[in-house]
C-alpha cells in the first residue's frame, strides 16, 4: 500500500501484511493511511484545523 500527501508530496510505503498486522485485520485502510502521515506534514500553517497531511492512496 502507498499513500501520499497531496499538499506536501511525501510518500509513505507499507506492505498490506504488515498494515494488517500493526493495526488489526479489520482496520480500515484509509484510517491505516492517515495514521502513516499523521503528524509528519511538511507544510504548515499553524492552523489545527487545517495542518495534517491530505491522504493520496496510489
Amino acid at each position: 500500500m502507498r499513500v501520499g500527501c497531496r499538499r506536501c508530496s511525501r510518500a509513505v510505503e507499507i506492505q498490506k501484511v504488515d498494515a494488517a498486522r500493526l493495526y488489526g485485520p479489520n482496520a480500515v485502510w484509509k484510517d491505516v493511511g492517515q495514521r502513516l502521515l499523521v503528524g509528519t506534514c511538511q507544510a504548515r500553517t499553524g492552523r489545527y484545523e487545517e495542518d495534517g497531511c491530505w491522504p493520496q492512496f496510489e
